[in-house]
């Protein structure tokens, strides 16, 4: 555990919080080097979500440049776990911007045992110990609401309906399963979750897009569990309406000023027809060419 880096990510994570809550959890099997390797099943089991959702925010972390991946073999051969290294620059300076070194780890002397407070932490933090989050001197103390039990508050919020322990049945029968899938069809993202959940309650209460009226009975988050995936794919659906939009207005606006500093907005246009598809559109096929280029947009990588 390195708690020089669990502070860090207190401070400079990702603002996506299960991605947060994802590195926090690989800091917590970091050595002072950022360097640990557990199984995408081991972090799911941590952070009390599916391992589709871990694979998803390790895929974001990478991208993001939070992380790399490095294969691992064992002495036969055979595939192990990657391993994986937390980027220490990126944390520390994804606030401060400018800082060319990396401040230091966590040294022997600075035990957190010891009265002094390691380098990184006292870099980030300022000073003493007041000024710290509770988990980065404590491991024992507070650590974040994971995804799911965060989830489960706002469901009990919305409804009034208590959650069950987490050691009980009914909890991994009818809540932890649905939420947890709820929170995969949103990518992780907690608060699209929310809405989601807030979306499938309004419909079985006969409201929102509910154009039929009929209500349904709401004892657990598994009676959303139907309800909840059709909302999840109509947010999905004007989701990409609006993203098309704005891919094709900034189609236009390149044609214009023949400016393409977006390599992947070009080569979306290139794989739709070129420039001229684009100048050339009219009613009768813009519709169909912004959703093409839309889907060609989302198809190309990001170049890195």
């Amino acid at each position: 555990m390195s708690i020089d880096i669990m502070a860090a990510v207190w401070k400079n994570g990702p603002a996506n919080s299960t991605d947060r809550f994802v590195l926090l959890s690989l800091a917590d099997r970091a050595d002072e080097t950022g360097y640990c390797y557990p199984s995408y099943t081991d972090i799911a089991k941590r952070c009390s979500v599916t391992r589709p959702t871990v694979v998803k925010s390790m895929n974001r972390l990478r991208e993001e440049g939070w992380l790399r991946t490095e294969a691992q073999y064992k002495k036969d051969g055979s595939r192990s776990s990657n391993g994986i290294y937390i980027d220490l620059k990126r944390l520390t300076t994804a606030e401060a911007g400018s800082k060319e070194s990396l401040p230091p780890l966590v040294k022997k002397q600075d035990h957190p045992s010891k009265e002094t407070i390691p380098g990184v932490v006292k870099n980030l933090y300022g000073g003493g110990k007041e000024s710290l989050p509770k988990s980065s001197i404590n491991h024992q103390s507070e650590t974040p609401s994971n995804p799911v039990a965060v989830l489960a508050d706002h469901f009990r919020a919305k409804t009034g309906i208590e959650p069950p322990h987490e050691s009980a049945s009914s909890w991994r029968d009818n809540w932890q399963p649905t939420l947890s899938a709820i929170l995969d069809r949103a990518d992780g993202d907690i608060e699209r979750a929310k809405t989601v959940i807030d979306a499938s309650l309004e419909f079985a209460w006969g409201r929102g897009n509910n154009t039929k009226g009929r209500t349904y009975p709401v004892a657990s988050p598994h009676s959303l569990r139907t309800i909840s995936v059709n909302q999840a794919a109509t947010q999905q659906t004007a989701a990409a309406a609006d993203d098309d939009d704005s891919i094709w207005q900034r189609a236009i606006t390149a044609v214009k000023r023949s400016e393409f500093s977006d390599e992947r907005l070009k080569a979306a246009i290139r794989a739709i027809g070129g420039t001229g598809r684009i100048a050339s559109a009219n009613g009768h096929d813009t519709e169909h060419l912004k959703r093409s280029l839309g889907n060609a947009y989302r198809r190309i990588h990001a170049p890195a």
